[in-house]
C-alpha cells in the first residue's frame, strides 16, 4: 500500500509542477521617457584623486527595447545637444560617448576624450533592483589621450551618477 501511495503523490506533486504558472523570466525594466541625470561633481575623482568638478544636471529623453533579459538597446537624447546609442549589458545600461574637443590643454588646443555612463536599477539605499527604472545609479568615466597636451598619462575623470525618471 505505501508504494501506491508513494507513486500517487509522485504522480500529483508532479501534475502540479506541470500546471503552475511559470515565473516570469523576463522583467520589464527598458528604459522609455525622461530622465534627470545629476553628475555629482562633489566627489569627482580626476586620476584617483578626489577633485571636485562642476556638477552637472540634465535631462535625457531614454527610448529602449529588450529582447528578453539579458539584451536590450536604443537611444539617449541630451538636452545638452548631444545623441548616443544605449545599451543593457550583464547588469548594468552603459552609454558610450565621444568628444573631439574634450579636454583644454595649457596652451590652448583640445585633445579627444571618451565618455562612458555606466548605470543600473537601485532601491532606496543604493543596492542592485535591476527591475527599478524609475533610480538608477552609477556613474561617468571619462578618459581623456595619452600624451595629449603634453602628458605621458591619460587624464581619467570619474563622477558619481543618478539617473531619476521624471
Amino acid at each position: 500500500m505505501r508504494v501506491r501511495e508513494a507513486a500517487f503523490a509522485a504522480m500529483a506533486f508532479s501534475l502540479v509542477l506541470a500546471t503552475a504558472p511559470a515565473a516570469q523570466a523576463d522583467v520589464n525594466f527598458e528604459l522609455n521617457g525622461a530622465y534627470q541625470v545629476i553628475s555629482n561633481g562633489d566627489w569627482a575623482k580626476t586620476n584617483e584623486v578626489f577633485m571636485d568638478e562642476k556638477t552637472e544636471i540634465s535631462v535625457w529623453t531614454i527610448h529602449s527595447s529588450c529582447a528578453n533579459a539579458h539584451q536590450c538597446s536604443g537611444q539617449v537624447s541630451s538636452d545638452q545637444g548631444w545623441t548616443a546609442p544605449l545599451e543593457f549589458r550583464t547588469s548594468r545600461w552603459i552609454v558610450d560617448r565621444y568628444h573631439p574637443d574634450w579636454q583644454t590643454c595649457p596652451d590652448g588646443t583640445t585633445a579627444p576624450g571618451r565618455q562612458r555612463y555606466q548605470f543600473q536599477g537601485s532601491d532606496a539605499n543604493g543596492q542592485y533592483e535591476k527591475g527599478n527604472i524609475d533610480l538608477l545609479v552609477g556613474y561617468v568615466r571619462t578618459i581623456g589621450v595619452s600624451g595629449a597636451c603634453g602628458r605621458n598619462q591619460p587624464t581619467v575623470i570619474q563622477i558619481p551618477l543618478s539617473v531619476r525618471r521624471l
